[in-house]
């Protein structure tokens, strides 16, 4: 087992939470807070699978008992989750109110609505939802652009808003910014991982460089911590959001301190703490 003890009790605390809490009444919020959540456990749940794999007893090409741990889809994974939580954090906790977080909200649900509407388009699907929700896209620009947040901006803003179904203009490491993670650890998780999302040639070197499979294990130090760092702080979220989790989670004292420990750590330059997190 590689992975410490720490990522399994939060995972194991994140998968508890996760489970219970897609069976309450609560704010929209709450709910969606919730969804990304249950993002990034099951995100960790992977990671957990890809750190710890079963020996091999199907693959008569690979030799039985043999391992390998999938580095390469871990950094994709962690570059998901890493995503997730600035965007948890840029929906629900950086607005200033509840009214410009709702307005936030419509516009996420509107370009969520919208991008199904293209995908179903491009394969030329007939479903009868699709046609349900184009009026659901209706009635919700329509929500966006009569709401009183909506009318206080200046006129410019309201037009790239009007004539564009993008949910922000704000990029990614900005919405880092503002979830308090310090740009100089951002820049490289965006970038480092990126290259493995989009198999770019340094990924790519990295597998022409394993040999063994202590060379891929190696690989997977970033992944382990970085995920375990961003379940922590997405746990985090949503139970500020819920006073019964928010108990439940700060009940458990490891927990607590490793959500402190990650709420400090992602605040401070990279070389400072990449000793902990590689």
């Amino acid at each position: 087992m590689i992975v410490g003890n720490s990522f399994y009790i939060i995972l194991n605390h994140a998968i508890f939470v996760s489970k219970d809490s897609r069976r309450i009444n609560c704010s929209r919020a709450e709910q969606e807070a919730s969804v990304f959540l249950q993002k990034n456990t099951l995100s960790s749940y992977t990671l957990y699978n890809i750190f710890n794999p079963p020996p091999n007893l199907i693959f008569p090409a690979m030799t039985e008992g043999s391992v390998f741990h999938d580095f390469a889809s871990a950094h994709v994974i962690v570059r998901a989750m890493f995503e997730a939580y600035v965007n948890m954090y840029y929906l629900i906790i950086d607005p200033s109110s509840n009214e410009e977080k709702e307005f936030r909200l419509d516009i996420w649900e509107r370009h969520a609505l919208t991008e199904r509407q293209k995908m179903g388009f491009s394969i030329g699907s007939t479903n009868q939802i699709l046609i349900e929700e184009k009026q659901q896209i209706e009635e919700r620009a329509n929500s966006i652009l009569t709401s009183d947040y909506y009318k206080r901006l200046p006129k410019s803003e309201q037009q790239s808003i009007k004539d564009s179904p993008k949910w922000t203009k704000i990029n990614v490491l900005e919405r880092a910014d503002k979830a308090n993670i310090h740009r100089s650890q951002s820049e490289f998780l965006y970038k480092f991982m990126s290259n493995y999302s989009h198999s770019e040639s340094f990924s790519i070197m990295q597998l022409h460089d394993i040999e063994k499979p202590e060379d891929a294990l190696n690989l997977c130090k970033t992944p382990i911590r970085y995920g375990e760092m961003f379940l922590a702080l997405t746990l985090n979220i949503f139970s500020t959001l819920n006073s019964k989790f928010k108990e439940s989670v700060f009940k458990n004292k490891d927990v607590e301190k490793l959500i402190n420990f990650w709420e400090e750590t992602k605040q401070r330059d990279i070389k400072k703490v990449l000793g902990k997190v590689s």
